[in-house]
């Protein structure tokens, strides 16, 4: 609000673009005051888990099809590109990067829950490899190296350094690839990087204001700023088509500056250390290894947001209704036992 005010914004403008970058988590209040049983919390746990699988499966499906031939719209994709030789695949979620994460989202809980690899994981895993999104790769990893942290076995000991192996191999490439790109003035995030950059250099504190530059809110009330900063027409003409410039810490700086940037990071914090510290107090062990699983979350979001952006509404929904159902949830076994 402050931000907006600075820059004489309308007040519909400011309050639809806060809201915009809120949204999706404010499901966890909502979802908190209803105080489920654990039962129930178990029940609605266990239909999403299985949802997940079922998306999963479309998706191995889907990649099946692409290889045989066989006409791919026939099994739910009607628009698709290609990595690594491979077909994105992108399930039933319209982007392969939602898919990833969805999948990823359900991988922690489940190895959270479990404490070891099995059919379930796997399938989980096919969907993380198959949305072929390097950010959601990244995130895998860092899911892997929270997850294998918390284990004192000998096994989890060779896994965690083995991925850690991976990691340190993996960076050089991801960096490499990504310096790449951005250098590129034909590289669409790379232009819009530059631009948000000279946006955030002349309002360093306050940024432009919300709903003024990078998002949904900035097109559709017709956002001066991309006119002040003399975005390209043809760039502009594509960033509208998408509705968001796709990377959201440059956004976020370029919208409400530092101080804007620093209390998003505040709520990732919160969103991390919350469910961490009712994790080590709960007195029930489903709701212990929910919270430890979902606790991950935000430091996958932290490193997937410096690629992409925030439109990742099936995800993030799907993420803040279970973390506000399992902190409002009461401490007893979801068994009823």
């Amino acid at each position: 609000m402050i931000s907006g005010s600075m820059n004489g914004n309308s007040l519909i403008v400011t309050v639809n673009g806060i809201f915009d970058y809120i949204k999706n988590f404010l499901m966890i209040p909502t979802v908190f005051v209803f105080s489920l049983s654990g039962k129930r919390g178990g029940k609605i746990f266990i239909v999403l888990h299985r949802l997940a699988i079922a998306l999963c499966l479309i998706a191995i499906l889907q990649e099946i099809a692409f290889f045989i031939g066989f006409p791919v719209h026939q099994v739910g994709v009607f628009h698709y590109e290609l990595r690594f030789g491979l077909m994105r695949a992108s399930s039933l979620m319209g982007h392969p990067n939602i898919f990833g994460l969805y999948a990823l989202l359900f991988f922690t809980l489940d190895f959270s829950l479990h404490r070891r690899i099995r059919l379930q994981n796997l399938l989980f895993a096919s969907g993380i490899f198959l949305s072929i999104s390097r950010m959601v790769w990244i995130g895998f990893l860092i899911s892997f190296f929270f997850l294998f942290i918390q284990e004192k076995g000998k096994k989890f000991k060779i896994l965690f350094l083995l991925i850690t192996t991976l990691i340190a191999f993996a960076i050089p490439y991801f960096y490499y690839i990504t310096a790449r790109e951005i250098d590129q003035s034909s590289y669409f995030r790379g232009y819009a990087l530059s631009k948000s950059l000279e946006i955030f250099k002349d309002h360093p504190i306050w940024g432009v204001g919300p709903g003024m530059y990078g998002g949904v809110v900035s097109f559709t009330f017709h956002s001066p700023i991309y006119q002040k900063y003399s975005f390209d027409k043809n760039w502009l003409d594509f960033i509208k088509e998408f509705r968001s410039v796709d990377q959201f810490w440059p956004q976020i700086l370029a919208e409400m500056g530092v101080s804007g940037a620093l209390f998003f990071g505040v709520l990732l914090f919160y969103l991390w250390k919350v469910p961490k510290k009712m994790s080590e107090i709960s007195g029930n062990e489903f709701r212990k290894k929910m919270l430890s699983g979902l606790s991950v979350m935000p430091i996958v979001l932290v490193v997937y947001l410096f690629g992409s952006g925030l439109n990742l509404t099936p995800f993030l929904l799907t993420y803040s209704t279970l973390l506000g159902l399992i902190l409002g949830m009461k401490d007893e076994d979801p068994s009823g036992q």
